[in-house]
């Protein structure tokens, strides 16, 4: 595993660190349950030129130095609880939305906050997501699958690549039209952390696919629920969604959507993997705008013309 170099520390907007509230304190990297625990090293240079409402960059003092899987962070409590309400707003229409968000990123920079634990281990990490439009751009995500690996979809303006598990290769296309099917929604929360983004992997509508799937699906139970935030005096809807097997006391899927950028801003999953194992995932992002980035923030080092 080879960290990334020249990261940049972004401005940020303030977003959830779990659902209840809207700050994320961005953590060091701690692989633990493993024999040979492992560390990332990320060490971002703010953003050039933030867009307005972007508050003041983290300091070191925000990142501590270790951080452990907090159980509480899996729980998906009630929409009350986090001040939520009902909402109109229908999964197909949201969805779809989320995948003009996703399209439309420019001069962005993201930093994820990831914690596994599972079979496999326990894993508190960061990812870093940077996009100068939807043909330049670098996504990092991490997997149980692939334990402290780094993962990344980069495209260099000429071509895309994927670096997965240690060995590049060429994107997947996109997986097929139409809601999910329950197994492809299986598939999709197993590696949630990558195919969110399947849209500039692969132009494909997914988050449309995902939450139409979700809803139609006759073994879950979906609502959405929305409450109004407001960050640097600016208001902005966020929606939540929670997707919930009907035969499961266990598996629950949560989604946090910002309604004015429509990017996601929390993604919560605990699930049963197809070894009947017990799996709990949390990614949860901070954005911002209006970065500056070299040719070498999107260097595909494969050797493959």
């Amino acid at each position: 595993m080879r960290p990334a170099n020249d990261r940049r520390k972004p401005n940020v907007i303030d977003v959830m660190r779990s659902v209840i509230c809207f700050s994320v304190a961005i953590v060091a990297v701690a692989l633990t349950g493993c024999n040979n625990p492992k560390k990332l090293s990320n060490n971002p240079e703010p953003a050039k030129a933030p867009s307005p409402d972007v508050p003041a960059p983290l300091t070191k003092n925000d990142r501590p130095p270790e951080a452990k899987v907090d159980p509480r962070d899996f729980v998906v409590k009630s929409g009350p609880e986090q001040g939520y309400g009902t909402s109109t707003m229908a999964p197909k229409s949201l969805g779809a939305k989320t995948d003009e968000g996703i399209a439309a990123l420019h001069e962005a920079n993201g930093v994820a906050r990831v914690l596994f634990d599972g079979p496999r281990g326990k894993l508190n990490g960061e990812s870093y997501i940077k996009v100068q439009d939807a043909k330049t751009f670098m996504v990092e995500y991490l997997l149980v699958q692939t334990d402290a690996a780094v993962n990344k979809i980069i495209a260099d303006g000429h071509r895309k690549r994927v670096y997965e598990n240690r060995k590049w290769e060429d994107p997947a296309p996109a997986s097929g039209s139409g809601p999910m099917k329950p197994q492809e929604i299986d598939a999709w929360i197993a590696r949630s952390a990558a195919e969110m983004f399947a849209g500039l992997r692969s132009g494909e509508p997914v988050w449309d696919r995902l939450l139409s799937g979700l809803n139609n699906d006759p073994g879950r139970t979906t609502i959405v629920e929305q409450q109004m935030t407001t960050v640097k005096s600016i208001k902005r809807p966020i929606y939540r969604v929670v997707s919930r097997k009907k035969d499961s006391k266990t598996d629950v899927l949560e989604i946090v959507i910002d309604g004015k950028r429509w990017l996601p801003l929390t993604v919560k999953a605990n699930y049963i993997d197809t070894n009947g194992a017990e799996v709990h995932t949390f990614w949860t992002a901070r954005w911002a705008f209006g970065a500056k980035f070299e040719d070498k923030d999107f260097l595909i080092a494969d050797k493959t013309p």
